[in-house]
């Protein structure tokens, strides 16, 4: 990753002092944002995200036939893999690489599993015997800042048009229900309930300011960065370090409050987009943000 200059942060900090940044942007204001569903026609689910020019996050969500957990019999799980590509120039080493696509995968998974947003029972099939397992996968083009928001939205969007098969039981030599076949009409499958998923919202203070959607340079200058992870209900469900330092209680606070006020305008636009897609009819849906203060105001569709 380029490191900006002793020159270049100072100007940053500076500018954040006064309340202004580089970019032009706000404290709180959002880069551009675009987002694509249904992308790939070959798997469960998809999406692609873009922030600018500067991110390009692409998500498929696989589902997979496996048998159920002794700890859950009656759900299925989760596996999330996050990947960086090799086009994205950030690191020199491959050890960064891997520790960084690590990091963002234990994230979204632990903001998954950990606030219970995803019911894993959706995915069961026979109970105690088989189950759906839930890949999701993404694929970092590029990134400037931390692509934690972005790669929580593209899973929210993936997650969305996700259509889990029908299946039907069958019984064995016993009489008992030791089998199922999958139904391959596509008419007869089933979005996955994602409505509860979070999405991530990182919130960096550089000097005293508190910067929403910070961008690489403006992360370095941060004494401390952090990802919070809110609900549709604007429920706080987490908070990660992304990077530490000291912050006072009154920054967490300030932190949680920027963030879920973030989020409401995210999850308000989803829900347009959400709705653009159900009048697809499953088709290909797409949104873009014409000024950072209102991502996806704008409704197209491609069908």
């Amino acid at each position: 990753m380029k490191k900006s200059s002793q020159a270049e942060q100072s100007y940053i900090q500076a500018g954040c002092a006064l309340g202004i940044r580089y970019d032009g942007r706000g404290m709180d204001d959002f880069r551009a944002i675009t987002i694509q569903n249904n992308i790939f026609p070959h798997v469960n689910g998809s999406s692609r995200v873009k922030i600018d020019s500067d991110v390009d996050i692409i998500c498929s969500v696989k589902l997979e036939i496996a048998d159920t957990l002794p700890s859950a019999p009656s759900s299925g799980y989760l596996a999330v893999n996050v990947d960086i590509s090799p086009s994205c120039a950030i690191y020199t080493d491959e050890k960064s690489v891997q520790a960084t696509s690590s990091s963002i995968a234990e994230h979204l998974e632990g903001m998954f599993v950990g606030s219970n947003a995803l019911d894993l029972k959706q995915f069961s099939i026979l109970k105690g015997k088989f189950c759906w397992v839930v890949h999701v996968d993404l694929l970092i083009l590029s990134m400037d800042g931390n692509p934690l928001d972005a790669c929580s939205i593209a899973a929210q969007v993936a997650l969305h048009c996700t259509r889990i098969p029908r299946t039907e039981a069958i019984p064995g030599e016993s009489g008992l229900l030791e089998d199922f076949e999958v139904i391959g009409d596509l008419a007869e499958s089933t979005f996955v309930q994602a409505q509860g998923v979070p999405v991530f919202v990182t919130v960096a203070k550089v000097g005293s300011a508190l910067l929403l959607d910070s961008s690489a340079a403006e992360q370095q200058c941060a004494s401390c960065v952090l990802g919070v992870a809110v609900d549709r209900d604007g429920a706080c469900c987490g908070v990660q370090y992304l990077k530490h330092g000291l912050l006072g209680n009154t920054d967490l606070s300030s932190c949680i409050q920027r963030a879920t006020q973030a989020a409401a305008g995210i999850f308000q636009h989803l829900e347009k987009f959400n709705i653009s897609m159900a009048n697809a009819k499953g088709g290909t849906a797409s949104a873009s943000a014409a000024a950072p203060d209102a991502p996806f105001e704008r409704l197209g569709l491609l069908v």
